[in-house]
């Protein structure tokens, strides 16, 4: 679950907005993964939490926070500079390292431990790709800047990321039966490419 972080010049209170395909994705997950998906869910938190620690400590307030099948949208009450807006995206895979670390030390040897730890890092490693609808390809987009050839880079970035994971996930679904969880995801991002272009800071 990846944070698009946007600027709202908007003078009034924090505002949250949950939308429908938000509840349904969470249904989903639930069904297909049973428990494994409460820790999939604390995981999504530990990432969450660190990019909104990452927005108070570079000076930024929140304005409105949607929950999103894809994720989650912060507006804040300014635009950030390029450097701080690299650190409040990158905050997210930090915070998922941090929690797998934790767990690693402090955790013991237990089923629920390995679980948690494993679903931090597969959030980790799913953020940090190079797609426009996760962190890593916003990182990507602001590392390409106003480059002339930055859009086509971006794009087929998008295209080969997609590509993957969907290919992987169905691989994984329909040879071994397992969960389709990656395929679900990589679905996701196949709607993404066609309606989420736009890089928004």
């Amino acid at each position: 679950m990846s944070a698009n972080i946007t600027s709202s010049r908007r003078s009034h209170g924090l505002r949250f907005d949950v939308g429908v395909a938000f509840l349904i994705s969470i249904g989903l997950l639930a069904f297909i993964s049973g428990g494994l998906a409460v820790w999939a869910v604390f995981a999504a938190a530990a990432h969450e939490a660190a990019h909104l620690l990452a927005i108070y400590a570079c000076g930024f307030r929140l304005r409105r926070v949607s929950l999103h099948a894809g994720g989650v949208r912060m507006e804040l009450n300014a635009e950030p500079p390029k450097t701080k807006a690299a650190l409040i995206l990158a905050a997210g895979c930090f915070g998922n390292l941090l929690a797998a670390g934790a767990v690693k030390a402090f955790g013991g040897a237990s089923l629920r431990a390995y679980i948690f730890f494993g679903a931090n890092l597969i959030l980790c490693a799913l953020n940090a790709l190079p797609h426009s609808a996760l962190d890593g390809g916003k990182l990507l987009r602001l590392a390409l800047g106003e480059r002339p050839n930055a859009e086509r880079i971006s794009f087929a970035c998008d295209v080969a990321v997609t590509f993957l994971l969907t290919a992987a996930g169905a691989y994984i679904f329909f040879a071994f039966g397992k969960n389709p969880t990656a395929l679900l995801l990589g679905l996701c991002l196949v709607s993404k490419l066609l309606t989420f272009r736009k890089n928004t800071y």
